[in-house]
């Protein structure tokens, strides 16, 4: 047990723009990683002591070994460690407000909220498989794809929550899905009518059920969902269709394409990677655009956009350079990814303005 993440390996960096953007690089943490995970095992968790809550730390994942763990990116270094339950996970974070959604590999599902100073999971929430969840900025949403159910909660209320409680929002039909946005907006669609709700939370932590929006065309059954500022995009994998409230869809050139994360500010476009690239669509409609220049042929993470930045990255590990950064347009920087596995599964995680690409099963970081 020398070792958890192995190393933060000498990586990829996101140099374009001013001190806004940061991307972690550039140290190996062999040696507290190892220390990390012997405690986690043997602990509830690893607490921090006399830690400054706000100094731009971002969590990272390693399904693999079940754990989850606090990356402080001006010291570079790992500074908590906390284990998990599950194999396959989400990581959400925003500041000090994390959440972890247990997948189950095919069985129950669990939401816990992460106490990020004394390192341990709380207000655990169970769920059968047939619902999805989903969270941010202090919201969790949950929808039963099979009752058609959907309710939203704040994150720290969430203790003692089931689905058997009154529903925030009811028809939403089977196969429904929900994201929440980056402004902690919980986006509800109901596939069959091709109509999406907003459901946000006011001060108090009451629900406040938005006026519905509505996409052209019929939706498949494997849908993704993400947001940009208020406005939903969905992505039918099947038919690589993009669409956009109020416009007609769009089609995604390439294959296994995936939707940017959620972003709290709209700029009035979004993103899409696939296999081969980025590409850049408009919430106005419009064909899709490249702005990539790298040259891969590999499963994509989840782009995401920072400041107007968008960073992309591939599991290619045969290309010259498999992680993009494109500013305006433009491409500014671009590298390979160093040790990166094939079996890697690929994930950016943001928190106050730090990007870092994770290796969710694997624990490597960059």
């Amino acid at each position: 047990m020398s070792s958890f993440f192995g190393s933060l390996v000498e990586g990829v960096r996101g140099s374009a723009g001013a001190g806004k953007r940061r991307m972690a690089s550039g140290v190996a943490l062999t040696l507290v990683a190892g220390v990390l995970v012997a405690a986690a095992v043997t602990a509830e968790g690893v607490p921090i002591s006399e830690v400054d809550l706000n100094d731009g730390g971002v969590w990272v994942t390693k399904d693999d070994d079940r754990i989850i763990a606090r990356l402080n990116s001006q010291v570079k270094e790992l500074d908590l460690g906390v284990p998990t339950t599950g194999s396959q996970s989400l990581l959400n974070q925003d500041a000090v407000d994390v959440q972890l959604i247990d997948l189950g590999g095919g069985g129950d599902r669990r939401v816990e909220i992460v106490d990020v100073v004394n390192g341990k999971l709380t207000a655990k929430v169970d769920v059968s498989k047939s619902v999805e969840i989903s969270s941010a900025r202090r919201t969790v949403a949950f929808v039963d794809r099979q009752s058609g159910k959907g309710w939203v909660r704040q994150s720290q209320g969430l203790a003692g929550f089931t689905t058997k409680a009154e529903p925030t929002v009811t028809g939403l039909g089977q196969k429904a899905a929900v994201v929440v946005g980056a402004d902690g907006t919980a986006h509800f669609l109901n596939r069959a009518k091709s109509v999406v709700t907003p459901v946000s939370l006011d001060a108090s932590g009451v629900t406040v059920v938005g006026s519905p929006v509505e996409l052209k065309g019929q939706l498949g059954d494997k849908d993704e969902m993400t947001a940009v500022g208020s406005v939903p995009v969905v992505l039918d994998r099947v038919k690589s269709l993009v669409f956009v409230p109020g416009k007609s869809p769009v089609v995604v050139p390439g294959a296994g394409a995936v939707l940017q994360l959620p972003q709290a500010a709209g700029s009035g476009e979004f993103f899409v990677a696939s296999e081969d690239g980025l590409l850049r669509g408009s919430l106005s409609g419009g064909s899709l655009k490249r702005v990539s220049t790298v040259s891969v042929d590999g499963a994509p993470a989840a782009p995401a956009v920072v400041d107007g930045c968008v960073y992309g990255a591939w599991r290619d590990v045969g290309a010259a350079k498999n992680f993009e950064v494109v500013c305006g347009g433009k491409s500014v920087d671009a590298a390979k990814i160093p040790q990166l596995s094939g079996s890697a599964r690929l994930v950016f995680r943001v928190n106050r303005k730090v990007v870092v690409l994770n290796d969710a099963s694997g624990g490597l970081a960059w």
